[in-house]
């Protein structure tokens, strides 16, 4: 008896283990059973529980199979399991326009937020593990969350991501600090990059802006390490703004809409007349030495 109760100590030992060091990294799911995948291999599997192999009433084919087991753990969280089964289904998905994972150090890849349709308001700011990232093709633009929060803010460890063509505003700070962002798509609609959008995008090559954007935010583009923007024929503000620390050596100005007061700025200060910007070699990392006109610039 006394063997068994080391037996029964032994067991808690283990299931504590299981709580505490190791962490689920993918859930699947089969009619039958529920299929758990921890960091070192081991695979939990967990009977339904129903002779029909439904989670409390749902069927298997309406629920989110989350490769980040941690997303699922933070949309519970956050309350969009409406019934309470563990689980998000498409329709608990569809019905969420909202969401806050500010701060959230846990999430590195979500891969199924292409199912929040109807999500109008989204927060990632600061979620310093996330590297990954499929936006809905139904959304807007890019918020600032509660007008203050840029998107995307300091997602250090962000590679890339593609905007839906749906999306036509960045909004503030969307993507400052995301000094890992290699590669990122802008929709053609796309019409307004607000201040700081892409501040601090330290590993950015390159940059296309689509000829619709009519607006770009001051401080927008400081900071990048690409050596050519192109600016579309549909800009129509006056200036860039400003351009510090940037590694810009090439402005190709296709816009019709002639910068007749001032074309970059550069701190406090503003830099008058085409020749002037063109001819500048502009103090503390500011390399830009040449702007090309398009052919419909008069």
């Amino acid at each position: 008896k006394g063997d068994k109760g080391d037996k029964g100590d032994k067991g808690d030992a283990g299931n504590d283990g299981q709580n505490g060091d190791s962490m689920f990294t993918s859930v699947t799911f089969d009619d039958e059973n529920v299929y758990f995948t921890l960091t070192n291999g081991t695979i939990l599997i967990v009977p339904r529980g129903s002779e029909n192999g439904s989670i409390e009433g749902n069927n298997p084919s309406d629920i989110i199979n989350f490769e980040d087991i941690n997303v699922l753990s933070s949309l519970i969280d956050a309350g969009v399991d409406t019934n309470s089964d563990g689980y998000i289904s498409y329709e608990e998905a569809a019905n969420v326009e909202s969401l806050d994972f500010r701060n959230n150090e846990s999430i590195k890849f979500f891969r199924e937020f292409e199912y929040f349709v109807n999500i109008k308001d989204f927060c990632f700011d600061r979620c310093s593990n996330l590297y990954s990232i499929t936006l809905p093709n139904t959304i807007k633009s890019i918020t600032a969350f509660n007008g203050t929060y840029g998107c995307f803010d300091g997602c250090g460890k962000l590679t890339k991501l593609q905007i839906p063509e749906s999306c036509t505003k960045i909004c503030a700070r969307a993507f400052n600090g995301c000094s890992s962002l290699q590669e990122i798509t802008l929709p053609s609609k796309l019409k307004r990059i607000e201040e700081n959008t892409f501040y601090g995008c330290l590993s950015l090559k390159s940059l296309n802006i689509p000829n619709l954007v009519n607006y770009i935010g001051y401080t927008a583009l400081c900071s990048l390490s690409i050596d050519t923007l192109t600016l579309p024929e549909e800009y129509s503000a006056d200036a860039i703004g400003d351009l510090k620390n940037s590694k810009l050596t090439t402005i190709v100005w296709n816009s019709i809409s002639y910068p007749t007061d001032y074309i970059v700025t550069y701190g406090s200060s503003s830099y008058y007349g085409l020749g002037a910007c063109a001819s500048q070699s502009y103090e503390k990392n500011t390399t830009i030495s040449t702007i090309i006109f398009g052919e419909k610039v008069e």
